[in-house]
């Protein structure tokens, strides 16, 4: 006798389904591991909900496949430890923001630059630009958007500010991280402390 095909590569997975959809009779964007019918496995999102026909209960259920999506989630984990592990042996304050310049990892002496202990969480909640005095902000930011049309990459100069409102000189070379498609989707930042505090800053 043929065995009905199934599309759930763990019933364990579809346990967990029916169980959702007999409380609520409904469930939306739920991510499983799938089987296709040629016995590949592929991630899928499925969302049902419960409907009468004809005084008959049907389960109206759509899977998207999210493979793509999931795999390149596992990709940016993985460079993401990467980053880490470069971060946490650096001796350089090398930051990691986004687009934005919020800032996502930083390497210890990037806190200690800004006068934060190593193990302060709340650093990766600030911008970069909460660091630059106010007079040199719009020039940083004009910076960034040169480096976005124009591509610039040399080092520029500003006044930073650590936490207790000292006021230091620093270096800054920056670079974009890209996808695979080219576009920019953040932003590596090399800062060093200038050893003159009253050198003459680069406009």
């Amino acid at each position: 006798e043929k065995i009905p095909f199934s599309i759930w590569q763990d019933l364990k997975d579809r346990q967990v389904f029916l169980e959702q959809l007999d409380k609520k009779d409904t469930c939306e964007n739920m991510e499983f591991s799938f089987m296709r019918q040629d016995g590949s496995a592929f991630y899928g999102m499925i969302s049902a909900r419960k409907i009468l026909i004809n005084d008959v209960l049907h389960i109206v259920s759509i899977v998207r496949d999210v493979t793509e999506r999931k795999e390149v989630e596992k990709a940016l984990l993985e460079s993401e430890e990467q980053y880490r592990s470069i971060l946490s042996a650096s001796p350089d304050n090398i930051t990691i923001t986004d687009l934005a310049g919020k800032i996502l990892m930083a390497s210890p002496m990037a806190k200690k630059m800004f006068g934060y202990d190593v193990d302060f969480d709340g650093f990766t909640e600030m911008y970069l630009l909460d660091f630059i005095v106010t007079e040199d902000r719009e020039r940083a930011k004009g910076n960034l958007e040169k480096m976005h049309k124009h591509g610039a990459k040399k080092p520029n100069e500003y006044r930073a500010m650590d936490k207790d409102q000292k006021i230091f000189h620093v270096e800054v070379n920056s670079e974009f991280v890209r996808n695979q498609n080219g576009q920019p989707i953040r932003m590596v930042l090399i800062i060093r402390a200038q050893a003159m505090a009253g050198q003459k800053i680069r406009i």
